[in-house]
Order: structure tokens, then sequence, then C-alpha cells
């Protein structure tokens, strides 16, 4: 039977994890106002961008390439709820054997390692301290060299989205480029290509991949802070329902222990 002291002591320990649990969700909704603002910035750079895209989808296909290219995005910090394992979840139906993958975050990179996973051929740390934008220049570049050149018939993103004040695992693909996606751009745009529009188009996917991969990490950033968020307010309701019963327990304890008291 736990003494007096020993539900004190477990009060007391349970109200420093609290005070932790409350500290982690005020920095992420600091956080969260900052992703957003980022996330919608690049949206609308992104909308002008895709204006010339529907121009030039029919020069270059490489649907009959059987390996694909999965790049996927999680954290590098925990405590985010099941944001990570919602994502990895939807990889692993996703990644065939002969597919490749490049990893954006810590907490996908060990999942990968653990599982002895061949498919990885990049692994890239991105959080708040590190993000550079120079790493989705890396990664962009690579995976646009790699898709010109051949060597993988499809590029897909595997990424949280936030939709209708959801966070939704998703699975999207980026390349080759699909004419339905782009049919509302082909009546508010004309372009007139000097050049060859094959050569334009090499240049075109590496920005495109560039940005694609860019609001991918703003996205998921934003549904990361969103998701701890979420798990810390959880935590703090669980925590405050702990210490109420402990403090129940507590009261009743001291009681008996009066009465016994008074009783002889």
């Amino acid at each position: 039977m736990s003494t007096l002291f020993t539900i004190k002591k477990k009060i007391n320990s349970i109200k420093k994890i609290s005070k932790i649990a409350n500290t982690m969700k005020i920095i992420a909704i600091s956080k969260i106002n900052k992703a957003k603002n980022n996330f919608l910035l690049n949206s609308e750079f992104q909308k002008e961008f895709l204006n010339i895209i529907p121009h030039l989808i029919n020069e270059e296909q490489n649907n009959d390439i059987p390996t694909n290219l999965y790049v996927v995005f999680t954290s590098t910090m925990g405590m985010a709820g099941a944001y990570n394992t919602n994502v990895l979840k939807l990889a692993v139906k996703n990644i065939a054997k002969t597919d490749k993958v490049i990893v954006f975050g810590d907490k996908g990179s060990k999942y990968f390692i653990n599982k002895k996973n061949n498919n990885v051929i990049k692994h890239i740390e991105i959080n708040d301290k590190t993000f550079e934008f120079f790493n989705i220049k890396y990664v962009s570049d690579m995976v646009a060299r790699l898709f010109v050149n051949k060597k993988i018939g499809k590029v897909n993103v595997i990424y949280s989205k936030f939709i209708k004040n959801k966070i939704v695992p998703q699975v999207s693909e980026v390349l080759p480029f699909d004419k339905a996606a782009f049919e509302g751009y082909y009546e508010k745009t004309n372009f007139n290509f000097d050049t060859n529009k094959k050569h334009v188009l090499r240049d075109v996917i590496n920005l495109y991949v560039e940005s694609v991969i860019y609001a991918c990490v703003l996205e998921a950033k934003l549904c990361e802070h969103i998701s701890r968020k979420n798990a810390m307010t959880q935590a703090s309701s669980n925590i405050d329902d702990t210490i109420y019963d402990l403090k129940n327990i507590y009261n009743k304890k001291r009681r008996e222990k009066i009465t016994q008291e008074l009783a002889r």
C-alpha cells in the first residue's frame, strides 16, 4: 500500500512533467504561426510558377522505367503524437523493393536503418536549427538528374498535409507531369518559347522539383508543430486527471490515518 509520502512524491513528479508539457505546447504554438506564414508565402509563388508547366507536359515521360523514387518527410524531434508513425506506415505500404528512397528527418532515417532497408540513397537531417535551403537544392538537383537521365520512372513525395484542420499523410506524384493536374492552367497562360522545349523542360523540372520539395518541407513542419501541440495538450489533460486522482487517494488515506489516530 502506498504511503502518504510516496503519493505526495508522485504528485510532485507529475507536476514537473506537466510544466514541461505545457512549455512544449507554448513553443509549438509559437512555431505554428511562423510555419503557417512561410507555407502560405511559398504557396503563392508555386501557383505562379505552375503556369508554365502545361505547355511542356508532352515533351518527356519516363513511364516505362520500373524503378520509382520516393521522398519521405518525417521529423527530427519526437513527442508529436502519431505524426511520424502515420507517414512511415504509408511509406512502407507504397515503396516497392526496387524503388529508391530519400528520407528527410532523423525519425525516418532511424526507422529505415533499423529495418536494414537498402532502398534509401540519401538521409537529410532537418530541424528548426539546421534547416537550410541548400539541403533542398541538393536533393532537388539529385532528383531532377535521376529523372532526366531516365534512372527513375516516377517521383513521389510522402508527407503530412493539413486538410480541413486534420493532419493527413499523403502520397503525391511529382514527376512525370500529370496533364489532368494542370488542366486549369491552360486557358490562363500563353507562352512562346525561343528555344527547344526539351531544353526548357530540363531547367523547369529542376525548379519544379525544388519548389515541390520546399513546399512539402514547409507543410510537413507546419503539421509537425500542430501534432506536437495537440499531443502536449492531450498529455497535459491526462496529467491533470492523474493528479486529480492521486490527490483524492492522498486525501482519503490522510483521513483514514487521522481516524485511526483518533480511535487509539
